[in-house]
């Protein structure tokens, strides 16, 4: 089966890289055959191993020649995001949600996976992707109960909607050094939630959660007395995504006098090397879902936001509800975050083992997206279709090939 996945890839966020690594895993798992749309090609080639073709936004899609050539090659379009779906983001979720009827169009089957979404209180807005929605995807599952219930607010049906799991499940536990004990993890955000939207814009941190962690680095930097006379020293990892934002806060992070003890790594690596980072924590605080979900993959404790959509939810899956903090004015209380670190630091042992267990049961439940990806597509459908589009302009070699 040839399979194009379609959604914000390419743009540095670690929430989509990972988004798209669990789709690769089940695709290559069975020996299918995958081109992305990527807005960076190459490096999303570089990453992951794969064809990548170039999508800068989806409303230049319909003029693009490379994108109706690869879908005359395929089989199944995927459209998959770590963002949301909502009646935010410049281009909005139906912008994205378009691409399932240009599929259509071309004879593809369709598929919306593990996806994430929030309420839609415009009329107007709702009815567009409940349309979408509704007449061009065959298959649609949601990454948690909260995403299902949002999408049936929409006017969609609960049969229709597989709560199954975020595909960023489906990759394999971490490989990592041994944790150190006293190493801590800071995956950063611009704002609370860290997503508003299906799509990436690129906006400057908001004033409070870049307050919040900078409270949050004083709490876990500055000396703390033993009891057996000694002074605890902690060491931090920040990881954050490869934008100019992203690096402009993590920069302004580390400026301060302990930055000696602080490590930086952008999301420009494949997404199993920032698990092995990860595993090097011995408790982490996420202020994005997907990082608490790469956190846990590598065994470590987290601890989150319950501003973030989905956080909660996870966290109690994994018997960490307790660890989801409150958000109040779009950002998080330094000293809760510094005590929960402290908890989850002092029961990491214990806490790693549950962690594996429930984990395990996730995952299972995830896997489901890859069995409704292959029964859209059955093997007789897959051997049949070779047909590729024809693309005005395209010219024949002497062979016959159009290019």
């Amino acid at each position: 089966m040839n399979v194009v996945i379609a959604g914000p890839f390419g743009h540095g966020t670690l929430s989509d890289e990972a988004v798209l690594a669990g789709l690769l895993r089940h695709l290559q798992a069975r020996k299918h055959t995958a081109v992305v749309l990527s807005a960076d090609p190459p490096h999303t080639e570089e990453i992951h191993g794969v064809s990548a073709v170039q999508a800068a936004a989806p409303g230049s899609l319909l003029s693009a020649k490379e994108f109706w050539n690869a879908l005359g090659k395929a089989h199944l379009l995927v459209l998959a995001s770590g963002g949301v779906v909502s009646a935010a983001g410049q281009p909005p979720a139906r912008s994205w949600l378009a691409v399932l009827e240009h599929a259509q169009v071309a004879g593809l089957q369709t598929a919306v996976v593990g996806v994430g979404a929030v309420q839609i209180d415009d009329p107007k807005e709702r009815a567009r992707v409940r349309r979408l929605l509704h007449f061009f995807a065959g298959g649609l599952s949601a990454r948690d109960e909260g995403s299902k219930q949002a999408l049936m607010s929409y006017g969609l049906g609960a049969c229709n909607i597989s709560a199954c799991g975020d595909p960023a499940l489906a990759l394999g536990s971490a490989v990592g050094l041994k944790p150190e004990p006293s190493r801590i993890g800071i995956v950063l955000a611009q704002s609370l939630p860290s997503r508003s939207g299906f799509g990436v814009e690129q906006n400057a941190a908001a004033p409070s959660p870049a307050a919040a962690l900078q409270g949050l680095l004083a709490g876990i930097l500055s000396p703390s007395p033993l009891p057996n006379g000694e002074t605890e020293k902690w060491a931090v990892t920040l990881f954050h995504d490869a934008t100019a934002p992203a690096r402009a806060l993590a920069h302004a992070l580390t400026s301060g006098p302990a930055g000696e003890r602080l490590t930086t790594l952008a999301a420009d690596c494949a997404p199993a090397e920032i698990q092995a980072r990860m595993a090097e924590c011995s408790a982490i605080f996420s202020l994005s879902l997907h990082g608490l979900i790469l956190a846990a993959g590598a065994g470590v404790p987290v601890a989150g936001c319950a501003g973030e959509p989905g956080a909660a939810a996870f966290l109690s899956a994994l018997g960490l509800g307790r660890f989801a903090l409150p958000v109040h004015d779009g950002a998080f209380a330094a000293a809760d975050a510094v005590t929960a670190l402290r908890e989850l630091l002092a029961r990491a042992a214990e806490l790693r083992l549950s962690i594996a267990a429930k984990l395990a049961g996730l995952r299972k439940k995830e896997a489901q997206n890859e069995r409704m990806m292959g029964l859209l597509v059955p093997r007789r459908v897959a051997r049949a279709r070779g047909k590729r589009i024809s693309f005005q302009g395209d010219e024949e070699d002497q062979d016959g090939n159009r290019h």
